[in-house]
């Protein structure tokens, strides 16, 4: 299932002309993501090396403050959900939540299964597959997929399926615009 992501109105990108996602549906306890930006993505500050390659990934912290692509992932209808971050450097991060922005902690259920980050022909490519947490799997989800844009000359653009509010915040529940059914 492939989606593009919406620049907020409020911080407009004049470097990339789109950024995709492509999500490959749940099967058994797996997800996989894959982000591409595609544009000047030179004009981009992408934390860590141009390409990761499968090199180990490890938990980080506030990834948020740099360049980093992000899934949100709840139950259909639920209140909790979690977060992932996820930065070029390698590092990625997952918070569980119990409602919107309430009781935040870190998610030891959700796993890195691998991942793959390179830079090619006017395009930044970010491929990951996560384990999902027990009560995620075999469930319908909704999801909300955003990436925070930092460019080499300071400005920060900030991308997502949907942007109800005037400022940015991925948190909206209203973000959580992709459906996914149950796994099979």
């Amino acid at each position: 299932m492939k989606t593009s992501l919406l620049c907020h109105r409020a911080a407009p990108q004049s470097t990339l002309t789109r950024i995709e996602v492509t999500v490959a549906p749940p099967r058994g306890d797996c997800i996989g993501l894959s982000f591409r930006a595609v544009g000047d993505v030179d004009a981009i500050r992408w934390p860590g090396d141009r390409d990761c390659g499968d090199g180990p990934w490890h938990r980080g912290d506030r990834l948020w403050e740099s360049t980093c692509f992000e899934a949100f992932l709840r139950r259909a209808g639920g209140a909790g959900y979690r977060e992932i971050n996820l930065a070029t450097s390698g590092c990625w991060a997952a918070y569980a939540f119990e409602g919107y922005r309430e009781g935040m902690a870190e998610a030891d259920d959700i796993r890195m299964l691998g991942g793959k980050w390179r830079i090619r022909d006017g395009r930044a490519e970010l491929h990951v597959l996560l384990g999902l947490p027990p009560g995620f799997r075999r469930e319908p989800l909704s999801l909300g997929l955003s990436a925070v844009m930092k460019g080499v000359d300071g400005g920060t653009s900030y991308w997502a399926l949907a942007h109800p509010r005037e400022r940015p915040d991925f948190h909206d529940p209203a973000c959580f615009a992709l459906e996914l059914p149950a796994a099979g």
